[in-house]
């Protein structure tokens, strides 16, 4: 326990809890949206009990399966593990080491590991000696930041310790995983460079200009729309010298499994959890009638779910549970997509389906990750011009290499399209003779500003 809390505390002193809870820490006055409704529990030491319920909640005796890997994945969520699967499952086949862990509804690819006694007891210890500290970086942020969040931040030692345990257990050569601004990614993430472990970076979904600065050795971004982003992103870091790399980029394409072109007649409505319930009940009694599947996303409330099914059984609509159906299985089943701001019009259009951005609830930043813009996606602004889309029966047209979906996954009309998984686990072999990355597909070379 003694290395851990070593350990930990180092990597604290280079990358302090409220850049490691990035988005809650660092960019809370430009998230609206995660500041409009209060939680049940409102304040600091509210949110610290609640820091201390996960902990406890969240702890097993023993010390799980141990086993040395080459590779070790981690998804924090299903969407996280949607993007790892195929390269995963490459690496298998090839008879690669390779040991996946997963927390939440990341999937029964991705197994949770809860935290030992030794983890919980280190993470109290250490979060006892922080709590000054959490207090005065907090003392600048954003009010909601101790109010609403501080749990956040006080998850952050049990985190470290939890992980300085597991790669020392399975004592990996890399680390990957899909995600770079929720904690738990962030905290393997610096403990993996703190032990001078390889990391890799797989894009799960679409990226915006206030996500932290890309510090891994390998990133597997989409396409050049993600590269682009992350450039501007390079000053979203902790001030200070740093163990974490800068590092070198491929464009790998989307790596979740989706049909090649989709045949489906349905009407696709994918809502997220800012959507407004009477809002989506408005949208589904004007499409009554039409072939309507609504898909919920994998983190809306309970509540709100089972709310969305009774308008549907009022309405006449079906439903894509995401954590039953695949994304690629939902988009199979649909001609059009119907969307706000979300990753699944590039994977819709992908799929050969339709994206119409159409925000069902206002949005605070316009076509927020430029779909319309480029001409990935089609804009509705009315539910008259809804409906008149939806009477031209359109479909995604035949496209070639310059169409504008290669600029957010460069494999879009290559030989490598559908093959994602299989060129990112080439590339993670490869792994670390950086002499042959220029030779790889989609290389792009390190990160510059």
């Amino acid at each position: 326990m003694r290395a851990a809390l070593r350990a930990a505390r180092a990597v604290l002193r280079q990358e302090p809890e409220s850049w490691l809870a990035y988005l809650h820490g660092r960019q809370l006055e430009n998230l609206p949206h995660l500041t409009r409704t209060p939680p049940r529990q409102v304040g600091a030491w509210r949110r610290v009990l609640l820091a201390l319920r996960f902990m406890v909640r969240d702890t097993r005796p023993g010390a799980g399966p141990a086993g040395q890997a080459r590779y070790l994945f981690y998804a924090g969520s299903a969407n996280q593990a949607h993007a790892l699967e195929g390269t995963l499952a490459a690496l298998r086949r090839r008879g690669e080491h390779t040991v996946a862990l997963g927390h939440g509804n990341a999937g029964e690819a991705f197994p949770f590991r809860p935290f030992s006694i030794s983890d919980l007891l280190g993470g109290l210890w250490l979060l006892v000696g922080r709590l000054p500290a959490l207090w005065r970086q907090t003392r600048e942020a954003h009010p909601l930041t101790r109010a609403w969040y501080f749990d956040l931040l006080c998850r952050c030692p049990i985190l470290l310790v939890h992980f300085h345990r597991l790669l020392r257990r399975h004592r990996p050569a890399v680390v990957v995983t899909s995600n770079d601004h929720s904690v738990d990614n962030r905290c393997l993430l610096a403990m993996a460079h703190h032990l001078g472990i390889a990391t890799v970076y797989c894009q799960h979904a679409s990226v915006s200009p206030l996500f932290p600065a890309l510090r891994v050795n390998v990133a597997l971004l989409d396409g050049a729309a993600a590269l682009d982003i992350y450039r501007r992103c390079a000053a979203n870091r902790p001030p200070g010298p740093s163990d974490a790399p800068r590092p070198c980029v491929f464009l790998t394409g989307q790596k979740k499994a989706l049909p090649a072109r989709a045949s489906g007649a349905g009407i696709g409505i994918a809502v997220n959890t800012l959507d407004d319930t009477a809002r989506v009940r408005a949208l589904l009694e004007a499409l009554r009638g039409w072939p309507v599947i609504l898909r919920w996303h994998p983190r809306q409330a309970k509540e709100q779910v089972a709310d969305f099914k009774r308008i549907l059984a009022d309405t006449g609509g079906a439903f894509s549970d995401p954590a039953e159906q695949p994304v690629g299985d939902f988009l199979a089943r649909l001609r059009v997509l119907i969307a706000g701001d979300s990753s699944i019009h590039l994977e819709a259009a992908l799929a050969g389906v339709r994206p119409l951005y159409y925000p069902i609830t206002p949005a605070d930043t316009d076509d927020y990750y430029g779909y319309v813009a480029v001409g990935v996606a089609d804009r509705a602004r009315s539910l008259d011009e809804l409906v008149a889309w939806l009477n031209r029966d359109p479909r995604s047209p035949t496209v070639d290499g310059d169409s504008p979906v290669r600029y957010y996954s460069h494999t879009f009309g290559t030989e490598w399209e559908g093959r994602e998984g299989e060129l990112a686990a080439d590339i993670l072999q490869t792994m670390p003779d950086a002499d042959r990355y220029p030779d790889l597909f989609g290389y792009q070379g390190p990160l510059r500003p």
